[in-house]
């Protein structure tokens, strides 16, 4: 495909997926415009989003709610991306590009209904949005042996998840974002369907944490397979094992 990098904005890009998209659309070639709170925006007001995304091409929100609550996290994505997509139909931008997550449009209620609410909000005042949703990280066991440990018990979902490796969601965001054409919207995970509560067990024995990982029952749409990806979505490596060897090699921490 043939590609014009141009200038590209980043929302969010303070963040675990901003840090490694800045670098990557560098080195394809564009100008990267950092749209963060350390550069003075504010996307739940607006305030400063346009001047900044002056000159801009394309934008890329790959936004995070500081809070997973429903409602507070759907007051901040609508809000940003509402901003967003205003100040890029006003200043003509070619594309929009939003990081979303595998079905966001199956679960009833929480962070999912929040992401999902982000997407309409961004179609809505942008039109040609591309929308990339993605699996689960690789890194998201880390995050749930991490935040719900209490003491020797670590209570999780009890659900099916195909993770991905965030290099290979932040290389799909860069092809959208440098796509000669608005993009399509499209979904990425990983090549394999994991246990929540058998990888974050894996990464409690590599991390030598002494615990009782047990599952926690979940709604009907989740354990119905609402995070899974469909026939149509990209799979791409490496696997969670592989991964995980990967990180906990006795030279790699």
């Amino acid at each position: 495909m043939s590609t014009m990098p141009g200038c590209i904005a980043v929302a969010g890009a303070s963040g675990t997926v901003g840090r490694l998209l800045l670098p990557e659309l560098r080195s394809r070639g564009a100008r990267v415009i950092a749209l963060s709170r350390d550069a003075g925006i504010d996307l739940t007001t607006g305030a400063g989003v346009e001047e900044r995304l002056a000159g801009a091409t394309a934008v890329v929100d790959v936004t995070n709610s500081p809070s997973q609550d429903e409602r507070e996290a759907t007051v901040f994505f609508t809000s940003a991306a509402t901003h967003l997509g205003r100040a890029a139909q006003r200043l003509a931008l070619g594309r929009l590009v939003v990081l979303s997550i595998i079905g966001v449009d199956r679960v009833l209620g929480g962070y999912y209904a929040a992401k999902f609410a982000q997407e309409q909000a961004a179609r809505k005042t942008f039109g040609d949005v591309a929308v990339l949703r993605s699996a689960q990280f690789h890194e998201f066991a880390e995050q749930t042996l991490a935040s719900h440990r209490d003491g020797r018990r670590c209570v999780v979902p009890d659900m099916t998840i195909q993770p991905v490796a965030l290099a290979a969601v932040v290389g799909a965001l860069a092809d959208l974002a440098c796509a000669a054409r608005a993009g399509r919207s499209t979904a990425i995970a990983g090549p394999r369907r994991e246990k929540l509560v058998d990888i974050v067990n894996n990464v409690a024995q590599r991390q030598g944490v002494e615990v009782e990982v047990i599952a926690q029952p979940v709604e009907a749409a989740i354990r119905g397979g609402a995070l899974l990806p469909d026939a149509t979505a990209t799979l791409t490596g490496p696997t969670f094992e592989q991964w995980l060897n990967e990180r906990y090699r006795p030279d790699s921490r």
